[in-house]
């Protein structure tokens, strides 16, 4: 288990607020705090929620390669491509297992 980091509502404050111009992505605030960017994307939010007039001025972090939702569009392809592959692998299997069949030396 990874060692926690309690970050102090100051030390947050101090990063998310105060060095915004200069920290511009929510991984260099992570790095900044010593927590990972899933840790502090969700204490991002829950302070957001918690001091709304705090964090009202404070813009949004820029989105750097991370994980993204998919669209519906890209998740039916992915279904389509598997189903695809599923298929032609389960043909190849049934043409292996006839040639075997026809292979096999008469008893």
């Amino acid at each position: 288990m990874a060692n926690r980091t309690t970050v102090t509502l100051e030390a947050f404050i101090k990063v998310t607020v105060v060095n915004r111009a200069t920290i511009t992505t929510a991984k260099e605030a992570a790095s900044a705090l010593g927590m990972t960017p899933e840790s502090f994307k969700q204490k991002l939010k829950t302070n957001r929620e918690r001091y709304p007039d705090v964090f009202k001025a404070v813009p949004v972090y820029e989105t750097v390669a991370g994980p993204r939702v998919a669209s519906t569009d890209e998740a039916a392809n992915v279904l389509a491509y598997l189903i695809k592959a599923r298929d032609e692998a389960a043909e190849k299997e049934v043409d292996t297992a006839s040639e075997d069949k026809a292979e096999a030396p008469a008893e």
